[in-house]
């Protein structure tokens, strides 16, 4: 697997990702590589570490102890499955079906369509594209619901994704 180690290094796998979300459309072969479908394993890990995050939307920095897990897979069809933990520094744990994927902005949005219960995976701020990489919570999905945001550099951030 490989993980982004840096900003330009998350922006060519998140462009990458949406290639292949876009591929979906064109060519809906259900080919089987090994391990499975083809398609995309995306995995993130995330730890808060520091009240120092880059908030999204000026909110929702997050307490330091937050964790993030999240485990989906989108095959070549664009179908998503997939789960997504979010647990705050309380020991509040709230787990996400991931069933949707799709490119917002800078980065990628994985989501549960029903509650719309969102963590956005951004690879630079859009209002400044020099900025950092990081990954937002929101419950539901919106600005205001952020919940935790998680800074590469400022806290214990991996995304990794493995194509197959």
């Amino acid at each position: 697997m490989r993980g982004c180690k840096t900003v330009r290094r998350c922006a060519h796998f998140v462009a990458f990702a949406g290639l292949i979300a876009g591929i979906h459309t064109a060519s809906p072969a259900l080919a089987q590589g090994p391990g499975g479908p083809d398609g995309v394993d995306i995995k993130v890990r995330a730890e808060n570490r520091s009240i120092n995050d880059t908030p999204f939307c000026g909110i929702g920095a997050g307490m330091i102890g937050d964790r993030l897990d999240v485990d989906a897979f989108m095959d070549m069809n664009g179908m998503v499955t997939g789960t997504a933990r979010f647990e705050d520094a309380l020991g509040n744990i709230t787990d996400i079906e991931v069933n949707r994927l799709f490119s917002f902005g800078f980065g990628l949005v994985a989501q549960d369509e029903l509650t719309q219960d969102t963590v956005a995976i951004w690879v630079s701020d859009l209002l400044n594209p020099l900025a950092p990489a990081f990954v937002n919570v929101e419950l539901p999905r919106g600005c205001g619901n952020t919940k935790s945001t998680f800074t590469p550099g400022v806290d214990k951030v991996t995304m990794q994704l493995k194509f197959r």
